[in-house]
């Protein structure tokens, strides 16, 4: 993987004459736009496996959406961090129907505890960069603050609408993906998937 993203670089470097500086910015979106197709297909292919598709398709969603404005913690190597994504989609996946299937009838609570834990931790650690890309202009943190608080909230109303509608299964999927995504904003979080992906490195996974 890093080969190639290298030869791709090299070959933008030559066609646009690119500096060091714009160098980097473009293998960063490189190594982003790898990662999130890898961690995309191995996802869904481990859900179709496991006949889980649809839920494991939902919780994707769900964490694009709020990535996308908070952040959150992730592997250093694009295998690794397909292989930890799919496998914490699953779980997600695994447990919303193990709840649905016991009967779980207190979706309601649950969404409204996972929200305010949500809205907490984001107002304290959201966005979550990372120490390589920092988000350096307070404004621009501000404002992904803002954004990731208000798709909190828009998904929190539209779970509220689900199970409204009597659709258990997927308003568990999409709480608890909240759940996982928030315990990842935190310190704790950083600090839990930096371990796993040195046990990931250390079993092999090396790109």
């Amino acid at each position: 993987m890093q080969g190639f993203l290298d030869h791709c670089v090299v070959y933008l470097t030559k066609e646009a004459n690119l500096k060091t500086e714009q160098q980097e910015i473009v293998r960063f979106g490189l190594e982003c736009t790898a990662s999130a197709i890898l961690s995309t297909g191995v996802a869904l292919g481990l859900g179709g496996i496991l006949d889980q598709f649809p839920e494991t398709l939902t919780a994707l969603l769900i964490f694009a959406l709020l990535r996308r404005f908070s952040g959150g913690s992730h592997c250093t190597a694009p295998g690794r961090c397909a292989l930890f994504t799919a496998l914490i989609l699953a779980l997600i996946a695994g447990q919303a129907r193990w709840l649905f299937g016991v009967g779980f009838q207190h979706h309601y609570l649950a969404i409204t505890a996972v929200t305010l834990m949500a809205v907490v931790i984001h107002c304290r650690w959201a966005p979550a960069d990372c120490p390589a890309h920092p988000i350096a202009k307070p404004v621009r943190r501000q404002r992904l603050k803002r954004l990731s608080l208000a798709a909190i909230a828009v998904l929190a109303s539209f779970l509220f609408l689900i199970i409204y509608l009597g659709n258990g299964l997927y308003a568990g999927v999409g709480w608890i993906s909240l759940l996982w995504h928030s315990l990842g904003v935190t310190p704790w979080g950083n600090k839990a998937v930096a371990g796993a992906d040195q046990l990931l490195a250390a079993a092999g996974i090396r790109r």
